[in-house]
């Protein structure tokens, strides 16, 4: 299963990008659970909740490097409010 794949890649390199492989994959499950949830057997109501969870987990992870990616790809606009350190700025 890819989801499982991405999750030991991600425990292994523990990197950004494997992480976001197991936002997008859990995503992909959660999204097959809740749509064939009605057919299949036996209920899926927890396990749709625990990827909500993680998802919302790893959301905030991709929220925080975004805007760092951001403040570092727009160093000039810091020269203007005093600093040009994205690190400065970052914390």
């Amino acid at each position: 299963m890819k989801c499982a794949r991405a999750v030991r890649h991600a425990a292994r390199r523990s990197s950004y990008a494997s992480f976001h492989d197991v936002r997008k994959a859990g995503k992909k499950l959660r999204y097959l659970l809740e749509f064939f949830g009605p057919v299949l057997k036996g209920g899926h109501k927890e396990t749709v909740k625990r990827l909500k969870q993680i998802q919302k987990r790893f959301s905030k992870l991709n929220d925080i490097v975004a805007s760092e990616m951001l403040l570092r790809d727009n160093v000039a606009l810091l020269a203007g409010s005093g600093t040009a350190d994205p690190d400065a700025a970052l914390h």
